[in-house]
């Protein structure tokens, strides 16, 4: 019965949430008291699941909404039906604490066995209500306060892949294409490879968006601005691991 209530709530939050996170999710100078502490996480299938901790540095308590979207970031909570769970879709963060986020696999044919899957982590602090005694100044301050929308990779990783995640890092094939077409890269390992950055001889920068490049498969990024130098060739790029380090690599000229 418990459960039924909270996924009852999570849904009647589900509109009114989407639409927060998108009019207030990306706004430019923004301060939220709640931070994750990593800016990715990895749901091994050996293990079944994997938290995260998020911190409220604010004195009063936070609510907080999670959700896992599929790539659509735009989309209502009722349109999601993700393998993967968010063991406690509603958070309530006592003051100056840390609280874990749980996700944990779902037994679903749709999370794949021979490569990696790339999902996303929403965790959205709802906005606070002016309490009917606080002053018409702090009422009128609490009036304005936004939902801050935090929005990390989440990548499910199956047992027994071949290779590591360095060697799919090192190993992607990069292409410059004819003209101002952009740049291709290729990904031949079952693992998602996160961009940080990536730079071509001439001096061109490529326009990443969200950076991953998926298992057995290819990006096209375009460039840009105009090339800085001439008559330079190779790619250096930077990659991400699961830690959040970066490491850069090159490739031959």
């Amino acid at each position: 019965m418990r459960r039924a209530r909270t996924r009852g709530v999570v849904a009647r939050l589900g509109r009114s949430a989407a639409a927060l996170a998108l009019l207030c999710g990306p706004v430019a100078g923004a301060w939220a008291a709640t931070a994750l502490q990593a800016t990715r996480l990895v749901v091994a299938a050996e293990h079944g699941e994997a938290s995260i901790v998020v911190r409220n540095d604010d004195p009063r308590p936070a609510l907080m909404q999670v959700w896992i979207d599929d790539g659509r970031a735009a989309a209502a909570l009722e349109e999601l039906d993700v393998p993967l769970q968010v063991l406690q879709p509603l958070l309530r963060i006592e003051p100056h604490t840390d609280q874990a986020i749980r996700v944990r696999a779902l037994r679903d044919d749709r999370l794949p066995i021979d490569r990696e899957r790339l999902y996303w982590l929403n965790v959205m602090e709802i906005p606070r209500r002016a309490p009917a005694q606080d002053t018409a100044a702090t009422a009128q301050a609490d009036a304005i306060e936004v939902a801050v929308r935090s929005r990390i990779k989440l990548i499910y990783r199956p047992a027994g892949l071949r290779g590591t995640l360095q060697e799919a890092g090192a190993g992607l094939r990069w292409q410059v294409l004819a003209g101002d077409a952009g740049v291709r890269v290729r990904n031949d390992s079952p693992r998602v490879v996160n961009l940080a950055s990536a730079r071509s001889g001439d001096g061109r920068i490529a326009a990443l968006e969200d950076g991953s490049v998926p298992p057995f498969g290819e990006r096209t990024f375009q460039w840009e601005g105009a090339a800085a130098a001439v008559g330079k060739a190779g790619i250096t790029y930077e990659w991400i691991d699961d830690l959040g380090q970066v490491h850069s690599q090159q490739t031959p000229p």
